[in-house]
């Protein structure tokens, strides 16, 4: 993904800026490049630093034609618009509420590590209600597994098929570093970027889908409307 590639630390930032900005500049004079078609793309960054608005029209459409539970059917409150509030699914799917509105009510430029690390409380909350459904004693020893020991756990017995632990291993990875990497300071590079969540949050619909398959099959072969709640708040995502 585009934002693992960057130097997080970004002691060469400067440096490298300066080297391009130089070769850009060689080229505008070398006519490599026509004046009218340069455009830095340094200010362009500024400017996505600054949080843009954005449609997210065709990304909830998109998530919908997925099917089953998504992000696009829980609204972006998940203080008053939780319909599984009081059932077991409740966890699991409050963490899509929240990658919601980290993405409608907030800006996805700044929550895409918490958007990562919510899937991964979701894919913990569903592999702990299908063991409680079908392996109890093993929900019994697991229930306070965090992500990467639960997984571990269910590669050891064999638990789902082995294309399910693949994929989950490949996010797990992803997981960690969102957990434990600060980016408080915008003047590092960050960690994860808007198109490393959306890749992310589609890449996790797919996987989630087959896991909460073999827990409520009925539930995830349905497709629902798309819930446009707004959190009350006045915002330029629809």
């Amino acid at each position: 993904m585009s934002g693992l590639l960057v130097d997080t630390v970004g002691k060469n930032k400067k440096a490298i800026e300066e080297y391009i900005k130089k070769q850009l500049q060689e080229d505008i004079a070398t006519d490599q490049i026509i004046i009218k078609e340069y455009v830095d793309p340094f200010e362009k960054e500024e400017k996505k630093k600054e949080g843009q608005e954005y449609k997210t029209i065709n990304l909830w459409k998109f998530d919908q034609s997925i099917g089953g539970i998504g992000g696009y059917c829980q609204g972006c409150n998940p203080a008053l618009s939780n319909q599984y509030q009081g059932t077991e699914f409740r966890n699991a799917y409050r963490c899509l509420q929240y990658v919601r509105s980290d993405i409608d009510i907030l800006d996805v430029n700044y929550t895409a590590r918490d958007i990562i690390e919510n899937w991964g409380h979701h894919f913990e909350e569903s592999i702990k209600i299908y063991l409680k459904k079908n392996y109890k004693l093993s929900w019994i020893k697991t229930s306070k597994y965090p992500l990467g020991k639960l997984l571990n756990y269910i590669v050891d017995k064999n638990i789902f098929e082995e294309n399910i632990t693949n994929e989950l291993k490949l996010f797990v990875d992803l997981y960690n570093i969102s957990k434990h990497v600060i980016l408080s300071n915008d003047d590092l590079d960050r960690t994860f970027h808007a198109d490393d969540a959306i890749i992310c949050y589609f890449a996790c619909r797919i996987v989630g889908k087959k896991i909460l398959l073999m827990i409520d099959e009925k539930k995830e072969k349905e497709k629902y409307e798309i819930d446009w709640d707004k959190y009350g708040i006045k915002i330029n995502r629809f």
